[in-house]
């Protein structure tokens, strides 16, 4: 039995297609090798992109907070940068009031949206605003001393503005301390209409931002201070000589 060989020019041409089948084999591994590069070079200067956003919004807080002397002023730029930066739905500052066991955060008029008309009754709720501390924020930063980050507030026990969260379409909330040493002397909240995973590097850069905040209560605490203690007998605390010439110059 004889076995016949293939024409020559038929082997050559097999051979050809097989070249061209491993040519296209390693066309495709190096432009998907490429296309990997280029992803990781774009996510590399999308993530530099938004970490000097981030710092030059802390920049901006602490140019800002280095020049004022009024803390709900500075509250309320912080407030409106960082909202308005990160394309978030509300921002709103709280302010501790009382002291010991009567300790809490109030709501404020201090207030930022994206859409005013539309977030009115969650503005107005978080106006009224009476926060203890507790188990969820606001009210957990008085044990808590870091941003915390919830990604559905309306499974969050414990949220007494779930309900107009909802009606609003608000899913995420950022709550930021601002303490001056251990002491919680305010904070700033926001939120988010989409369910968002936390940024811990978003959250450092908020935690800074608050520090800032807190030197401007550290201002207006020691110029009070010097103020009181300027107008005041240091043995009665009744006003002094220059607390009357202030008072009649007014």
């Amino acid at each position: 039995m004889t076995v016949r060989r293939p024409p020559a020019d038929f082997a050559a041409a097999e051979d050809l297609l097989a070249k061209c089948a491993r040519l296209e084999r390693a066309l495709a591994r190096e432009q998907a090798a490429r296309r990997a590069a280029e992803d990781i070079a774009e996510d590399g200067l999308r993530a530099l992109y938004l970490k000097q956003e981030q710092l030059n919004l802390l920049s901006r807080v602490a140019t800002h907070a280095n020049q004022c002397n009024d803390p709900e002023a500075a509250l309320r730029f912080a407030v409106e940068d960082v909202r308005a930066a990160n394309a978030w739905a509300v921002g709103h500052a709280l302010i501790t009031r009382g002291t010991g066991g009567r300790s809490r955060l109030e709501g404020t008029d201090i207030c930022s949206a994206e859409d005013p008309q539309l977030y009115f009754p969650f503005l107005d709720a978080s106006r009224r605003l009476i926060a203890w501390p507790g188990p969820c924020a606001p009210g957990l930063l008085f044990a808590h001393h870091a941003p915390i980050w919830v990604e559905d507030v309306h499974a969050q026990c414990g949220f007494s503005r779930r309900a107009v969260a909802r009606r609003c379409h608000l899913r995420s909330s950022i709550t930021v301390p601002v303490l001056l040493g251990d002491e919680l002397v305010a904070a700033m909240e926001f939120h988010l209409v989409a369910a968002l995973p936390p940024d811990p590097g978003l959250m450092d850069v908020l935690m800074q931002i608050g520090l800032q905040i807190a030197r401007v209560f550290k201002r207006k605490r020691l110029a009070d201070v010097l103020m009181r203690t300027a107008t005041t007998e240091s043995l009665t605390g009744l006003p002094n000589r220059a607390a009357f010439e202030t008072r009649s110059t007014a």
